[in-house]
């Protein structure tokens, strides 16, 4: 259903979307996207500004609040322009097309809101940016005297604009096009990757840039693999290991973890992760709830386990609603209210906590000196380790760590009596599918039943919601609404199932995921140059049909469908699967060449195709097979898939009938050049997993 169709959004006030409502208390005239609004700019001969926000967004929220209130801005926009309001969420195609087209236009990140001028006959951007401030400030212009430029421009360089607005497609389609001769990339660029994150690393604090810095684990988790990798070599990578763990433990013990309520915040603005952004999102704490999870199995750091506990069960305390879905953010109304929320000063603290435990909580916690925000007080960041805190004190190191967790929980109790004003967000596919991949991941990894079961609660809900119509469309809940799936929708979602399987086996979430791998071949496939659309081959023609290889805030969608075509396929021994995966490669080599670390999630799918996923499937009853898949969770093997098939009267596809089970139990070590004979002790699975044993060595 497309929005025009609909009466009600053409009041952006009874709109679903917090942007579009926050939006329609300004005085211009804001239209829905539309054919009706481009034909009536077209008409009347003006340019078309478009604003794509987010109401979670805290510089959407600010230009909405002070830049498109001002009086003046309305007026001139209200006389020069046609005005089309867009929510991201609600429209990521418009959102990612558009975001290519800016990035091609002005050669700038199109990260957060996007404000831009287009022509109404062909809907192509002339002049765009991500703020305008209401106010000229250093010698700019105020935004209402750059509108009126723009207006008085607009009408008589038409001819000069359209030719600039075709140049700027055919760059854009260029790069969307796969070089005919473009060779498989090698693993090559998944050394070069390893050397820039080396050169680019804070040997100091972690992480892989200055400030800002996002809590995106992709490239600690890539460092992990490399180490992993080369743990048979004569000289292991320690250095990757390094760079992974520190960065790993400074988040943890930083301002971005939120110490009392549990979860992590979205980004830093500071490079020694102290002042966060004070917003959570539900796929940066999916990806890290996974990565601390993997990190705690690979290295034994009991840091890592208990963060990833601990954000697992933020997540199912916080986060969840009540048919099983998790919102998709927690973010307090205004950028003050999230901040006094956070706070904690040192009389709060005393007064709550004593002065015994105090003295111990203000170590840990550094709060001596200069408040880091300010005259607001302390956001938390763990400074002191406490073995040396015990050594201070003379106290046992267990007394330290429980003195802590108990003022933790007081301070936790404490906040939760107050309740902040929080923006609304509606669930996604994409955001629960992530949910459910770290909530498996973490189950394995922390043997956590009570996350496996919200996972698969998750799971259930999200089948609930799809339409059966090719998995096309998710219905809204409580209304006959339904809205578009794109591709990281189903990429996130078969990945998710994946884990789920490796977690525990149903054969009806085997039979959805191949629904959805059927849905991302028939639906996103490029056919003629490889990869996968974002948006689906029935969506609303745009200016440009964007492929988006590189990961921002979330994976990349053909990243992360590449891995789990790859890896379903040498489940089930499906090679269309596989020559899809291999299609996305190819046709994303050249964007990896250009910067290698900002494609991470492709790069694990590269390793994965060019070193053979290893897939071992268990076969037998519930007390043998579950030893053993216990057992193999705690090896850290991030190349290798295990699935525990235990009801023998289990339907499974030829592929997998072809394993048959057995009483006492066994075990098929499935690599690329076939499969082990049957194995039938712990011991020797173990033995033929840790040295690669193929067939005519077992």
């Amino acid at each position: 259903m497309t929005l025009e169709t609909d009466p009600i959004w053409l009041n952006l006030s009874q709109s679903n979307s917090h942007f579009l409502r926050l939006l329609s208390l300004q005085a211009i005239d804001w239209r829905v996207w539309a054919a009706e609004a481009f034909q009536a700019a077209s008409i009347a001969g003006k340019p078309v500004f478009l604003a794509i926000g987010h109401g979670a967004c805290p510089s959407s929220r600010a230009m909405a609040k002070g830049t498109l209130s001002d009086p003046e801005v309305a007026a001139v926009l209200n006389d020069s322009f046609i005005s089309v309001a867009v929510d991201r969420d609600e429209r990521p195609d418009i959102e990612r097309t558009y975001g290519l087209a800016f990035q091609a236009l002005t050669q700038e990140s199109s990260r957060g809101p996007l404000y831009l001028f287009l022509d109404p006959d062909d809907q192509i951007p002339f002049f765009g940016g991500t703020f305008f401030p209401s106010k000229g400030r250093d010698g700019e212009l105020a935004f209402a005297e750059i509108l009126r430029r723009i207006a008085s421009y607009f009408t008589p360089n038409r001819a000069t604009i359209r030719e600039q607005n075709e140049q700027l497609i055919r760059s854009i389609v260029d790069s969307l096009e796969r070089a005919d001769d473009e060779p498989m990339p090698t693993l090559d660029l998944v050394n070069e990757e390893r050397q820039i994150l080396e050169r680019e690393f804070d040997k100091n604090n972690g992480g892989f840039s200055g400030a800002p810095k996002l809590v995106t684990p992709r490239h600690a988790e890539r460092l992990l693999r490399h180490w992993a990798a080369s743990q048979h070599d004569p000289v292991p990578d320690l250095q990757a290991l390094f760079m992974s763990t520190l960065t790993l433990l400074r988040m943890a013990d930083g301002g971005v973890r939120d110490h009392v309520s549990g979860g992590f915040f979205s980004e830093s603005t500071d490079a020694q992760w102290s002042v966060p952004l004070f917003e959570k999102h539900l796929s940066d704490n999916a990806l890290l709830l996974a990565a601390y999870a993997r990190a705690a199995i690979a290295t034994g750091e009991p840091l890592f386990a208990k963060t990833a506990a601990a954000t697992g069960d933020w997540l199912l305390r916080e986060m969840r609603q009540p048919d099983g879905l998790f919102v998709p953010s927690i973010v307090i109304e205004t950028d003050r209210d999230a901040v006094l929320y956070y706070r904690w000063e040192p009389q709060q603290l005393k007064s709550t906590l004593g002065d015994d435990v105090y003295r111990i909580f203000a170590q840990h916690f550094g709060l001596h000196g200069t408040p880091n925000l300010g005259q607001y007080g302390w956001n938390l960041h763990a400074q002191i380790p406490t073995e040396e805190i015990a050594r201070q004190e003379q106290w046992p190191k267990q007394d330290v760590e429980h003195a802590l967790d108990l003022a933790l929980d007081k301070l936790r109790q404490q906040r939760s009596n107050v309740k902040p004003p929080l923006l609304p967000v509606q669930p996604t596919i994409a955001s629960n599918a992530l949910a459910v991949r770290g909530l498996a991941i973490a189950a394995r990894a922390l043997a956590r039943d009570d996350f496996y079961d919200a996972a698969l609660t998750t799971l259930d809900a999200v089948r609930n919601r799809l339409v059966e119509a090719n998995l096309r469309e998710l219905r809204r809940d409580g209304r006959s609404q339904s809205v578009s799936l794109f591709l990281d929708d189903h990429a996130f979602l078969l990945d998710g199932i994946l884990e789920l399987l490796e977690t525990r086996w149903r054969t009806v979430d085997l039979e959805l995921a191949c629904s959805v791998a059927e849905a991302i071949l028939n639906q996103f496939e490029d056919v003629n140059f490889g990869g996968l659309w974002f948006s689906p081959h029935q969506a609303e023609p745009l200016i440009a049909r964007p492929k988006w290889f590189a990961d921002d805030t979330l994976p990349s969608g053909n990243g992360v469908a590449c891995r789990a075509l790859q890896r379903l396929g040498r489940l089930l021994g499906e090679p269309r699967y596989l020559a899809s995966a291999e299609r996305i490669l190819r046709a994303a080599t050249k964007h990896i060449r250009l910067r290698p670390p900002a494609h991470a999630t492709l790069l694990d799918a590269l390793e994965e195709n060019i070193r053979a996923t290893e897939c071992v499937i268990l076969r037998g009853p519930t007390e043998s097979t579950s030893l053993w898949q216990r057992e193999l969770a705690r090896l850290y093997a991030p190349h290798r898939m295990v699935f525990a098939i235990d009801d023998p009267e289990s339907v499974l596809p030829n592929s997998l009938g072809k394993w048959p089970w057995s009483d006492s139990g066994v075990a098929y070590v499935v690599r690329s050049g076939g499969a082990t004979a049957q194995i039938h002790s712990l011991s020797e699975l173990i033995r033929v997993l840790r040295d690669g044993l193929d067939v005519s060595e077992n």
